[in-house]
Order: C-alpha cells, then structure tokens, then sequence
C-alpha cells in the first residue's frame, strides 16, 4: 500500500489516491517477445490535421449536446475521430470537459511553440505523488534545470481565457526524464494556485485487448480537444514499452494523456504519430514509465527534506522581470518580463560573477556562455549568434565585456579571425580565413583593419606582401602574381606609386 504525502491546496487536501500495488498488478506485455527500437518521425506534424473534422456523419452524437452544449464543447467535439462509429453522450463530453479543463495543460516549449501536458498521481518511493506529465521532446534534462520555470496555461472555469501557471525547479522539487520513454515528470508542489485535481492511473488496464476504445487529450495551440480512437495489434518492429491506437490528433497534442475511455485512468502518454498523414498514433505504456521512476534513486532523498514543502520561491525586479534564487550571492536565474530566460548561473554581491550564461534579448538573440566579473564579461567564454547555441560567434577571451587577448571571431558567412583582440576589436596578429579555410590575410591588424606588415592573397593567385595602413596597402611592398613576376614598390591606398 502506498501513504499519501499531504498536499494541502487552497480547497482541498490531496488525500484521494489509487491506491494499489502497482509493480504487482502490472501485467508485463510482450515479455517473450524481441522489439526492434523505433524512431517516430513527426511528433509535431502541420499536415496531419485532418481536413473533414467537422463532418459527423459517421458519428452518432446525442442530439442534446449539439443543443444545450453546441457553444461550451464546439472545439470538443469537431476533434472526435470521423473514422469510427460511437455514440457520444452528454455526460461523456461534460465528464472529458472537466478533466481537460482541471488536469490537461498547455506546455510552453522553449523553442515558443506548444505542447501538451496532465497533471497525475503516481507511486514513487511509498508514497502518491502529484505530478506533472508530457514528452521528454517537449521538455528534456535541458529545460528542467534547477532554477528554470516552466510555463504551463490552462482552461479558466468562470473565463473565457486561458490562465498562465509557472513551476518553479529547484533542489527540492522531484523531476525526472527518460529519452527513451519519451517522458518528463515534475513533481506538483502543494498550494500552486489553479491545479485542483489529478489524473488516476489504471493499474489494471490489459493491452491485449484489441477492441477496446480509447481517448487522447490534448491541448494544441490552446485549443482543448479529445478524439475517441481503439488500440492496435503491435507488430515486432514496435518497442515492448509502446501503444498503438487510431484516432485522429492535432499538431501540440504530444504529451497528453491516453485514457481506457470505460474509467477515464491514463494508460499511456501520447507522443505521435506513426508516418506522414496517417491516422495510427504511437504512445508509451504507463506500466513502463512508473517502475523506471521509481527506480531513479537520485530524487527519493528528496521527500526527506525539512524545507521541501517551500519549493522554489519566484521573486519580481522593478523592470518587471522575476527571478529563482538569491539576488545576493550565489545561483541564480533571471527572466525577462516575458519569462524567457535572461542570465543563468553565479552571483556575488548582487552582480554575475562566476560562470554564467546570458540571453540577449534583442533582434539578433545572441547567447554567451562563460566567465564573469563584477557584471561583465571576463575571462573565457564563447558568443553564439542565437539562443540555440548552434553557431558560434566568438570564442576566446573577454575583459571588462569586450573581446581581449586571443580569440576566434566566425561570420555567418563561413570566414573567420584567429588572432587578437583589444577592446573589442581585432588588433594585433592575426589570420584571416575565408570560407572553406583558405588564408585570405595574415599580418598586422588594428582597430579591424589592415596595419604593418602582412600577406594578402587575391583571388586570381596574385599575392601582396608588404605594408598596410587602414586596411589598404601602404608603403613598401612587393606584388606577385602566379606566373612567378614580382613587382617591388611603393604603393598608397592599394595603388602602386612607384618602382625600385
């Protein structure tokens, strides 16, 4: 038997568990058999909507809800799977209507755009632990760092809006995540304002079962809907772990819960489709996903922590942004008043200083990942062109948040600097690379441009060597070409003046 946690809310106390031994009365599916590891190629397809939604003719719908609840339950309904005949009541829809508006969520991915997420009870370390559930695409080991928020929207009972709700992470929170199973857990801290109710788990639910009809809840683009669909015989290419079911979903449904639609208990976690247009949809089993939570040893110190029922405090700045952490002296991260991240990492008297990294936030959205000092940058870090981290625009070493001392500066365009750097510009020795690492320049450089002494390689084969002042040639030098002639001379803004 597992001993609920209490976690108080401002209406009630979380005291109504499911309460079964779920290890034991798991039925392990598939146990004989070998499945061959599977990659699912569009988690987030914009074509597999289907274009004939609102036509019901194959559905039997109680005429009452098409009067009474046409307005409340449109977006509901018009999702429901045209390809299989079922009867949809009035209690049915108000009953999926409850759930997806108390424990299905809308999940702001890190790359702005949308997901879905449900809030549940699972067993972990002999206790029932609310938590919240979706893919590991949608939020990985990455994005549920200590000191991030997790931004999550949903469905306002007495508005005709959507309500924002951030989680907080932080040591004393429980998260976990699984690439394989595609799954991320974040544990619910009591008194989080607007989470009031949690999906059961069926612990009894049989896969064998062909025949059994289930629904998927999902909250694409802040759209709440459900679609009825059955299981599907898996084949040997399938992992032991996977489900399969028909039935008709939209882009931002991964993540949401899979219900056995006879009790309304989550069975598995959405996570998309099976091929370009069709309607075959891939899931992983809960029966998988809690023994390999339970298992995780690295969170279960955690429910002994004095202070854990205080998790992590959100605090505001004049400028409107909010912060998780000391504003004095250590970890740290800042948000914008838009809550994407602003600087994450070390903080002393007030000012970054340590490692950090820090997200501009204007048009270019560049990222710099390193070393800090009394709020600037200094010491060894690495400037990236976007948020993504993918291309790198300077790495090397900065002073008083400039480029100083040796470093390496990229263009988009492939050419790159290696060489040095003084207040901010490249000042010193260095080489100039073209695309494809084919020497361009090498020799003086000051204020970015040409100075002293240096090699320039035109592009017909000729080559310069001699002086140069203010990015031009000047002064003594020596012009050859690729026939092997040398001309000596003194030249004045890349012109020849004279011969020796």
């Amino acid at each position: 038997m597992y001993s609920p946690i209490n976690y108080y809310n401002q209406n009630s106390v979380y005291t109504r568990f499911n309460r079964f031994n779920i290890q034991n009365q798991f039925k392990s599916i598939g146990a004989n058999n070998t499945f061959k590891p599977k990659t699912y190629n569009n988690f987030n397809n914009n074509n597999h909507i289907n274009n004939n939604i609102n036509n019901f003719n194959n559905i039997n719908i109680n005429p009452n809800i098409r009067n009474s609840n046409q307005n409340n339950n449109n977006n509901i309904i018009k999702n429901l799977n045209e390809n299989i005949s079922v009867i949809v009541t009035t209690d049915e829809v108000n009953k999926i209507m409850k759930i997806l508006k108390c424990c299905v969520c809308k999940i702001y991915k890190p790359n702005d755009d949308y997901a879905t997420g449900f809030f549940c009870e699972i067993p972990f370390a002999n206790s029932i632990l609310p938590v919240l559930i979706t893919n590991n695409h949608v939020l990985n080991k990455d994005d549920i760092k200590i000191n991030r928020i997790i931004r999550i929207a949903l469905m306002d009972d007495e508005k005709d809006n959507e309500k924002e709700i951030l989680i907080a992470i932080n040591e004393s929170r429980i998260t976990f995540t699984n690439e394989k199973l595609d799954v991320t857990i974040i544990e619910i801290f009591p008194k989080l304002d607007g989470i009031n109710d949690f999906l059961e788990i069926d612990g009894k639910f049989d896969e064998i079962d062909f025949k059994q009809e289930i629904n998927v809840l999902q909250y694409p683009k802040g759209k709440s809907s459900f679609c009825i669909g059955t299981l599907k015989e898996k084949s040997m290419e399938y992992n032991k772990e996977d489900i399969l079911y028909s039935c008709t979903t939209s882009e931002g449904s991964s993540g949401g819960p899979i219900l056995n639609r006879t009790n309304y208990k989550v069975i598995g976690i959405h996570k998309g489709s099976e091929g370009d247009g069709k309607s075959l949809k891939v899931g992983t089993l809960m029966e998988y996903i809690i023994p390999e939570f339970e298992n995780s040893d690295i969170n279960k110190s955690k429910l002994k922590l004095k202070d854990r029922e205080k998790g992590a405090k959100i605090n505001c700045l004049n400028n409107d942004e909010i912060y998780i952490g000391s504003l004095k002296n250590g970890k740290i991260a800042i948000f914008y008043s838009d809550k994407k991240l602003k600087y994450e990492g070390d903080i002393v008297d007030g000012k970054y200083e340590g490692k950090g990294a820090y997200y501009y936030n204007d048009e270019g959205g560049n990222l710099y990942v390193g070393e800090w000092k009394k709020g600037l940058k200094y010491g060894k870090g690495i400037l990236y062109y976007n948020h993504d981290a993918k291309k790198i625009k300077y790495e090397g070493n900065f002073s008083k948040g400039k480029f100083e001392g040796k470093g390496i500066y990229y263009w988009k365009d492939g050419s790159y600097y290696i060489g040095d750097f003084v207040n901010g510009s490249k000042h010193g020795y260095g080489t100039y690379y073209v695309k494809g690492g084919k020497i361009k320049y090498e020799g003086g450089f000051a204020n970015d441009k040409f100075e002293g002494n240096g090699i320039y390689y035109c592009n017909n084969g000729n080559y310069y060597i001699g002086r140069f002042k203010d990015g031009l040639k000047f002064g003594k030098g020596m012009l050859a070409n690729k026939n092997g002639e040398i001309i000596n001379g003194k030249f004045a803004k890349n012109k020849k003046k004279e011969i020796n």
